[in-house]
């Protein structure tokens, strides 16, 4: 057997445990109020739920599928505080339309009254009843000629009462065979085939309450999913970011390594040509005749234009590296800039990318105990 298994035994037996001990101390609890205040037990308040021939008592099934009984003197309002993953079956004396009858009562916790009306129409129909709404408040279905041939041979007539509480919903169920509706000390074969066809009905629909706590949750942890991605993908761009600064920042450093270099070069030809160009001036300037007749001066005089064209270029070219240099210097401050902000970015994406994981796990978690709880109902 896997750990898995034996962990979910373990779990299962421990829900048990708990409900049992849970109905305990409602019972112990209840017994010590109405003890001390000088209840009896055969003629209960009129703030207790009264019945017929036998005090209530509540119902309810082991996983075996085995009935059990509890004595039970119990407050209208106690179902709301029981354990809500224990279905509860509990015998009353109810209002109703057709008078106050005998009745067996549910609480499913988180449950819509309409959406259970609803699923219960459709069990009624299941069995052949023709199904309405009836009563003032329109809270209470007839389900008329039911065949429910696990409880009699003969049709009967089942009406049903879902009123909102703030835990769920209170499901009552009275079973009319003719007249005779089934209460407490009736055939007990009538009374396990009702009690535990509300019973199955209250467990589904509290599963369906918690499958759709589970959906709601998994659509959450796949939101929480996304967004951890995104985050992964954000701390990926922003390590791709500071990589791409540093080799960026290594290129204009080799680019600055370069243009000392070609300044270096530039101006050692600069200063070669200035000389010419000085030498060929003070040669320009001996001529005395400095007509356009007069060829050597020409010759001279153009010599010297060749070499003053030449030092513009060559300091135009430096002007132009100085400036290439200067960018290339403001390009890795901003390199260097963007770098630290992006690195103190990625401290604080961290930090939110382990947030978020945290959530995620934490998701994770509560959709393993909704499971869990699910598969807890009884």
């Amino acid at each position: 057997m896997s750990q898995r298994s034996e962990a979910n035994q373990l779990t299962s037996m421990i829900t048990r445990i708990h409900g049992n001990i849970l109905v305990f101390l409602i019972c112990f609890t209840m017994f010590d109020i109405q003890a001390q205040e000088g209840y009896d037990y055969t003629v209960p308040p009129e703030h207790f739920v009264e019945s017929p021939n036998e005090d209530p008592y509540l119902k309810y099934f082991e996983p075996d599928g085995e009935a059990h009984y509890e004595e039970y003197h119990y407050h209208k309002e106690d179902l709301r505080h029981m354990n809500p993953d224990m279905i509860g079956v509990v015998y009353v004396n109810k209002s109703m339309s057709r008078g106050t009858k005998p009745g067996w009562q549910v609480m499913i916790a988180g449950g819509d009254r309409d959406a259970i009306l609803k699923n219960w129409k459709k069990l009624m129909k299941s069995y052949g009843a023709k199904v309405k709404r009836t009563g003032h408040s329109h809270n209470e279905l007839h389900a008329s000629r039911a065949k429910m041939i696990e409880i009699s041979p003969y049709e009967i007539d089942v009406y049903a009462i879902a009123e909102s509480l703030h835990e769920g919903t209170r499901l009552t169920v009275h079973y009319d065979m003719g007249g005779d509706y089934i209460h407490a000390s009736h055939d007990n074969d009538d009374i396990n085939a009702a009690t535990r066809l509300l019973h199955s009905f209250a467990k589904t629909e509290r599963q369906n309450v918690i499958q759709g706590d589970i959906n709601k949750a998994n659509k959450e942890y796949d939101a929480l999913s996304e967004e951890l991605r995104k985050m992964f993908a954000d701390t990926v761009k922003l390590h791709r970011r500071i990589l791409d600064n540093q080799s960026q920042i290594l290129e204009y450093y080799d680019d600055m390594a370069d243009f000392a270099i070609n300044t270096n070069a530039l101006q050692d030809q600069i200063n070669h040509v200035q000389r010419g160009v000085d030498d060929m001036s003070a040669i320009v300037e001996r001529f005395d005749d400095k007509s356009k007749d007069n060829v050597l001066y020409q010759d001279d005089l153009e010599e010297l234009q060749k070499r003053q064209k030449e030092l513009d270029r060559l300091k135009v070219k430096m002007k132009d590296i100085r400036a290439q240099s200067k960018e290339t210097k403001s390009n890795i401050k901003k390199r260097k800039n963007d770098t630290v902000r992006a690195r103190a970015e990625l401290v604080g994406l961290k930090g939110s990318c382990l947030s978020k994981a945290d959530e995620l796990h934490n998701q994770r978690l509560l959709l393993l105990d909704l499971e869990e709880q699910k598969e807890s109902v009884r």
